[in-house]
């Protein structure tokens, strides 16, 4: 696609500036190594039982050397078939426990495991933890305390189960919750690379806002929530840089109108531009926006100035499940283009899914994308969010 080019030069002098901090800021390779030994060790150890996934700030930021009681999260993936997936996430609304519950199950036999294996070795310590997360919820933790170059680095495990759907389930002792703590990984990698590591660079101005001012873990992660949210919100906002790249997207597979209309001369539509739809459909995806978020927010300053603000503005956030509401949490789910002829007598989605959605067991809501050139009616994408639940 031609677009107009950055500038190179400012693109440049804020990544070497973003990379320098960095540096600065984050602990040694050597510990980040030291760190990666033991998580492959343990992922060994369990390979039989679990199916071991890094989350958390060890996942996204990393750990900062002024990190006082640093911590690496690690999940404990039970995989199950769809069906028993349900009957445990049916539980949720009845705030019932199963005596016999998979996690706390697997939770014994993990802690079991690692505490047989580490038992004679001075530099790591294995612990049965159980955490209070508010009120009367409470998790089971274990924790493997590892000793690098004199200081102590807590590995946090808990298991979860999994299914096809993007969400797991957890257990907090008395009661069952959805976790997407994976898919905040996923598009925080997403978001960062697009917008070449500046939400690296701000999430550690954030970290410090909330060192600063006290707030505790579940409030420093409301406003990186909130961040992410507000991020992915901005490409349906009439956003003029999201309009541009549509009609260009249109233009690369539909250099004149006649070449739309060619599509429905058959009833065998998927079947018959297969080449085109999946072309279309790859060049939709979230990752690829790297010319709209570089035009977005092309300045470092600019952009920390205003993300700060606005999570400090949503500190005390809560998921209160109304949509459009700014204090709720969305994150995309999938970007779709939608095709009508000339005519507007038919009418085709490029990627089926609603069936997907309908799968998904989320609660989306779907935001039009239309192109800036006012002469193109007959191309638009879907943006398709989805509400996040917070615990």
């Amino acid at each position: 696609m031609n677009f107009e080019k950055l500038n190179r030069d400012d693109v440049r002098k804020d990544y070497k500036l973003i990379k320098t901090r960095l540096n600065e800021i984050s602990i040694s390779k050597h510990v980040i190594e030291k760190i990666n030994i033991e998580i492959n060790n343990i992922k060994l150890i369990l390979k039989n039982i679990v199916t071991i996934k890094i989350h958390g700030s060890f996942a996204t930021i990393g750990l900062y050397k002024i990190d006082s009681d640093p911590k690496i999260d690690l999940l404990g993936i039970v995989h199950l078939k769809q069906s028993m997936f349900d009957v445990y996430e049916n539980e949720i609304d009845s705030y019932e426990h199963f005596d016999d519950c998979f996690i706390c199950d697997y939770n014994k036999i993990v802690y079991e495991k690692l505490f047989e294996m580490y038992k004679n070795n001075d530099e790591i310590e294995v612990e049965w933890q159980n955490q209070t997360i508010s009120g009367n919820l409470f998790q089971d933790n274990i924790i493997i305390s590892v000793k690098i170059d004199g200081k102590i680095y807590k590995i946090i495990y808990r298991s979860c189960l999994s299914s096809k759907k993007i969400y797991k389930l957890i257990c907090v002792r008395n009661v069952y919750r959805r976790s997407f703590t994976l898919e905040y990984v996923r598009n925080y990698k997403i978001l960062d690379k697009l917008l070449l590591k500046k939400l690296s660079f701000l999430f550690y101005e954030i970290y410090l806002i909330a060192k600063n001012n006290g707030y505790n873990k579940m409030k420093l992660l409301y406003m990186k929530l909130a961040i992410l949210s507000k991020l992915q919100w901005f490409i349906q906002q009439n956003n003029i840089y999201m309009r541009t790249w549509t009609s260009s997207l249109f233009k690369m597979f539909f250099t004149k109108n006649e070449v739309v209309e060619s599509l429905f001369t058959t009833n065998d539509f998927y079947n018959k531009n297969a080449k085109l739809i999946t072309k279309i459909y790859r060049n939709v995806k979230f990752k690829k926006f790297n010319w709209v978020y570089h035009g977005m927010f092309p300045d470092l300053k600019n952009f920390v100035i205003e993300f700060t603000k606005y999570a400090e503005e949503h500190s005390s956030l809560r998921n209160v499940g109304v949509e459009n509401n700014e204090r709720s949490i969305y994150f995309i789910y999938d970007i779709n283009a939608y095709i009508i002829n000339q005519s507007k007598s038919k009418n085709i989605l490029v990627h089926n899914w609603e069936k997907k959605i309908e799968d998904s067991g989320l609660k989306v809501t779907k935001k039009y994308i239309y192109p800036d050139n006012t002469d193109i009616g007959t191309f638009m994408l879907f943006a398709i969010y989805y509400h996040m639940e917070l615990i």
